[in-house]
Formats: structure tokens, sequence, C-alpha cells
């Protein structure tokens, strides 16, 4: 989860900034960046389905494991073992079957429980946010060049030339 988390913070940063990254020509450095999280975020992953491979084992495996050790210590501790011992057990361990196949599954349900539960809890803690825009007497441009971005040199492009532009708070005018 906080793999996910991270690579979709990134992802959700480079979407809000796109037009500032384009502009800036640092697209490679974005990729970098979010590729490395998602190599972090699919490592992750992995290592989750590595732990559900084993849980799965376990959980089908634990009823002849149960089954085998259980007969065996009574074999160890009696010398023998008659038939009805063996099928009464079986019979019992069969039934047991059931209970013992949802502890794994409960135990991974209360582990997502703590998780969702101490994220909210970080959600609910955390501080107001906070706008860090301080508001001005205006925009100025100066003796500005405008023209449309290209990767080739054009040497006919058009371009508007010695603009100066004003911006004041709540009105527009060119000067």
């Amino acid at each position: 989860m906080a793999a996910r988390d991270a690579k979709s913070h990134q992802i959700t940063e480079a979407l809000h900034g796109a037009r500032q990254i384009k502009f800036s020509a640092i697209e490679k450095r974005w990729e970098d960046l979010i590729f490395a999280v998602r190599e972090k975020e699919l490592g992750a992953i992995w290592n989750s389905f590595l732990w559900a491979i084993a849980s799965l084992l376990i959980w089908n495996g634990m009823p002849v494991i149960l089954g085998a050790v259980a007969l065996g210590t009574y074999t160890i501790i009696y010398h023998t073992m008659s038939a009805a011992v063996a099928f009464t057990a079986l019979a019992i361990f069969s039934s047991l079957e059931w209970v013992l196949s949802v502890v794994p599954a409960l135990v991974t349900e209360l582990i997502d429980a703590r998780i969702s539960i101490r994220r909210i809890q970080d959600h609910l803690e955390s501080p107001e946010r906070v706008h860090s825009i301080l508001p001005g007497d205006s925009v100025v441009l100066e003796n500005v060049s405008v023209t449309w971005p290209s990767n080739e040199e054009k040497k006919d492009a058009f371009v508007l030339r010695d603009v100066s532009l004003h911006f004041p708070n709540e009105r527009l005018r060119y000067v």
C-alpha cells in the first residue's frame, strides 16, 4: 500500500505539473522518477504474491500436517495405533479443517484492518493544508518576446516582440 501510494503521489504531481514539465523539458527526469517508484511498487507486489503463495500452501497443507503430526505423536507416545483410533481422529480432524482454514484468512483480515485504521488515524491527525499563495499587487511582463514553442529553429516563425503587460489584481490592461 505504501509503494502504491508513493507511485500515485508521483503520478498525480506529474499530471498537475504537466505543462511546467513540458515547458522546462524535464520529461526524462520525471519519467525516471516515476519508473523508480514503479519498480519499488513492483517489488512490493512481488513480495505480497510470495506471502500469498506461502499462506495458501499453509492453508491447504495444514489439515494434512496436523493429522500427520497428531497421529505420529500418538504412535510415538503409545507405540501402537488401532484403526478405530486412526479413523476417529481423521473424522475429528476433517471437522476441524474448516475452523483451521479460517485462521490464516482471519489473520490476514486483522492485519488489513490494522493498516487501514492506522492510515485513517494518520490522515485524521495530519495538519490542515496551509495555502502558501500570497497575493501580490500585480503581475508585470516587460519587453518580452512570445512565440509558439518548437523543437526546430524556424526563421519565419511568428514572434511577438517587445510586449509589455501589466495584470493588476482583479483587472487586466495592455501597456
